[in-house]
Protein backbone atom coordinates (compact mmCIF):
# COMPACT_ATOMS: atom_id res chain seq x y z
CA UNK A 1 0.00 0.00 0.00
CA UNK A 2 2.73 2.24 0.99
CA UNK A 3 4.46 1.73 -2.41
CA UNK A 4 0.69 2.63 -4.43
CA UNK A 5 0.56 5.42 -2.34
CA UNK A 6 3.80 6.92 -3.51
CA UNK A 7 2.56 6.19 -7.41
CA UNK A 8 -0.59 7.75 -6.86
CA UNK A 9 1.98 10.69 -5.49
CA UNK A 10 3.39 10.92 -8.79
CA UNK A 11 0.44 11.05 -10.62
CA UNK A 12 -0.77 15.12 -11.69
CA UNK A 13 -2.51 16.99 -8.71
CA UNK A 14 -5.49 16.72 -11.27
CA UNK A 15 -5.33 12.93 -11.49
CA UNK A 16 -4.90 12.90 -8.07
CA UNK A 17 -7.97 14.67 -7.06
CA UNK A 18 -9.51 13.01 -9.40
CA UNK A 19 -8.79 9.02 -8.07
CA UNK A 20 -8.97 10.34 -4.58
CA UNK A 21 -12.22 11.97 -4.53
CA UNK A 22 -13.96 9.16 -6.66
CA UNK A 23 -12.74 5.87 -4.52
CA UNK A 24 -12.46 8.05 -1.36
CA UNK A 25 -8.60 6.91 -0.56
CA UNK A 26 -5.59 8.60 0.24
CA UNK A 27 -7.31 11.73 2.48
CA UNK A 28 -9.71 12.30 0.08
CA UNK A 29 -13.68 12.30 0.70
CA UNK A 30 -15.34 10.65 -1.47
CA UNK A 31 -17.39 12.73 -4.17
CA UNK A 32 -20.19 12.28 -6.46
CA UNK A 33 -19.09 12.61 -10.41
CA UNK A 34 -20.88 16.09 -10.96
CA UNK A 35 -19.50 17.55 -8.06
CA UNK A 36 -15.96 16.46 -9.66
CA UNK A 37 -16.69 17.69 -12.72
CA UNK A 38 -17.56 21.26 -11.44
CA UNK A 39 -14.10 21.30 -9.47
CA UNK A 40 -12.21 19.84 -11.79
CA UNK A 41 -13.86 22.37 -14.39
CA UNK A 42 -14.57 19.19 -16.68
CA UNK A 43 -17.71 17.70 -18.28
CA UNK A 44 -19.03 14.14 -16.46
CA UNK A 45 -17.29 12.41 -19.50
CA UNK A 46 -14.09 14.11 -19.20
CA UNK A 47 -13.49 13.26 -15.43
CA UNK A 48 -14.69 9.45 -16.53
CA UNK A 49 -11.80 9.67 -19.07
CA UNK A 50 -9.34 11.76 -16.79
CA UNK A 51 -9.70 8.56 -14.02
CA UNK A 52 -9.35 6.03 -16.89
CA UNK A 53 -5.98 7.28 -17.74
CA UNK A 54 -4.77 7.98 -14.03
CA UNK A 55 -6.16 4.15 -13.09
CA UNK A 56 -3.76 2.77 -16.33
CA UNK A 57 -0.63 4.86 -15.47
CA UNK A 58 -1.27 2.62 -12.10
CA UNK A 59 -2.27 -0.45 -13.24
CA UNK A 60 0.97 0.21 -15.15
CA UNK A 61 3.31 0.90 -13.24
CA UNK A 62 2.01 -2.65 -10.69
CA UNK A 63 2.33 -4.27 -13.56
CA UNK A 64 6.13 -3.53 -13.87
CA UNK A 65 6.41 -3.61 -10.28
CA UNK A 66 8.53 -6.39 -8.93
CA UNK A 67 6.53 -7.55 -6.38
CA UNK A 68 3.67 -8.20 -8.95
CA UNK A 69 6.04 -10.49 -10.87
CA UNK A 70 6.71 -12.44 -7.79
CA UNK A 71 3.23 -12.23 -7.29
CA UNK A 72 2.59 -13.88 -10.70
CA UNK A 73 5.80 -16.29 -10.40
CA UNK A 74 4.34 -17.62 -6.89
CA UNK A 75 0.79 -18.40 -8.95
CA UNK A 76 2.32 -20.31 -11.58
CA UNK A 77 4.75 -22.26 -8.92
CA UNK A 78 1.68 -23.44 -7.38
CA UNK A 79 -0.64 -23.73 -10.55
CA UNK A 80 2.66 -25.65 -11.89
CA UNK A 81 2.63 -28.19 -8.45
CA UNK A 82 -1.38 -28.44 -8.24
CA UNK A 83 -0.85 -30.48 -12.06
CA UNK A 84 1.97 -32.42 -10.93
CA UNK A 85 0.11 -36.02 -9.99
CA UNK A 86 0.77 -37.34 -6.65
CA UNK A 87 1.59 -40.90 -6.19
Amino acid sequence: MKSLHEQFQSLSKREQDILGRSFGVFGYSKTDLRELAIRNRLREDGVEKAKKQALKKLREWCLDSMAWKLRRARHMVDRAISLVPMH
